[in-house]
């Protein structure tokens, strides 16, 4: 009876240790992503960050997640860059901030 016990320890043990990257995967939340119609400007601050840091833009919308990864090998190449674009990511990481806002006005 004792080994018997003891291995349904052993089992739950090594379910436990097989679930706990996915259980701290999702308590991280979800992934956030750069808008898709970012200024011409940033987003070409932006694609040379990935470039510089050796993460090559496939797909859109960009995570921000790759950014940040990217963001240390870049500013290795190009400290004036990586501070504008860590200064932009900045409005991501707040509490409660508007990332992004557009507007039109028409007249007739």
């Amino acid at each position: 009876m004792r080994l018997l016990c003891g291995s349904y320890a052993a089992a739950i043990t090594l379910l436990i240790a097989a679930m706990a990257p996915s259980m701290q995967a999702r308590a991280g939340g979800a992934t956030s992503y750069l808008p898709l119609n970012l200024s011409p400007e940033i987003e070409r601050k932006i694609e040379q960050v990935l470039i510089l840091g050796g993460e090559p833009l496939l797909t859109r919308p960009v995570p921000i997640a790759r950014v940040m990864q990217a963001l240390p090998k870049a500013c290795e190449r190009d400290a004036r860059l990586c501070a504008q674009v860590r200064h932009y990511l900045d409005r991501y990481f707040q509490t409660l901030a508007v990332t992004h806002a557009s507007g039109e006005v028409d007249a007739a």
